[in-house]
């Protein structure tokens, strides 16, 4: 859950490269699972998240290469 005001709006647990790449993973699932129920459907419902997938894919991709070029710090 995004918090928008508050102490710790940016240094939430997804905030972390490892555990927001899993939740982005997640997220994916999901939306593929939903694809595929809503085009049992209706073909036109799961065509029009079609997109909305694709995105997640771009970003997903796009979070892992983020991720793997910033490595963490090692505090001394």
């Amino acid at each position: 859950m995004l918090c928008l005001c508050g102490k710790h709006t940016w240094d939430g647990p997804l905030l972390n490269g490892a555990t927001s790449l899993a939740e982005i993973s997640v997220l994916w699932v999901n939306v593929a699972a939903c694809v595929y129920t809503f085009h049992q459907v209706n073909q036109i419902a799961g065509y029009i998240l079609l997109p909305y997938l694709a995105w997640l894919s771009v970003a997903s991709a796009l979070n892992y290469v983020i991720w793997r070029d910033n490595p963490e710090k090692k505090e001394k």
